[in-house]
């Protein structure tokens, strides 16, 4: 809802590299985004699933039909939740994958 107001106002909004309170931001991310993640002393790729305000629902990029195994209780495949604050000192950074498999890594 917030991203659509902020469309309305200026069709190029999310070029700007500052926030609301004209804060630098760290990055901007979208549901589907991939980053790379130290989670359980493991260093991992996940994919943002879905966020709330202030919450962020993360699952391994390999992972398949993820909202159906999740709700399945036979399944042992659960969301890894993150904050902003606890995506920061989880080292996240962006990633992108090339249609021809090419990982990039934003530091």
């Amino acid at each position: 809802f917030e991203a659509y107001q902020l469309s309305r106002k200026n069709k190029n909004w999310w070029r700007i590299l500052n926030g609301k309170e004209n804060q630098n931001l760290i990055m901007r991310l979208r549901k589907k985004d991939y980053l790379q993640l130290v989670h359980n002393n493991r260093e991992i790729i996940v994919q943002i699933a879905y966020f709330t305000k202030g919450i962020f629902a993360l699952v391994e990029h390999f992972e398949a039909n993820v909202d159906g195994r999740v709700r399945d209780k036979k399944e042992e495949l659960k969301y890894i939740f993150k904050s902003p604050g606890s995506l920061q000192t989880s080292n996240a950074k962006r990633v992108t994958v090339s249609p021809s498999g090419i990982v990039k890594i934003y530091h």
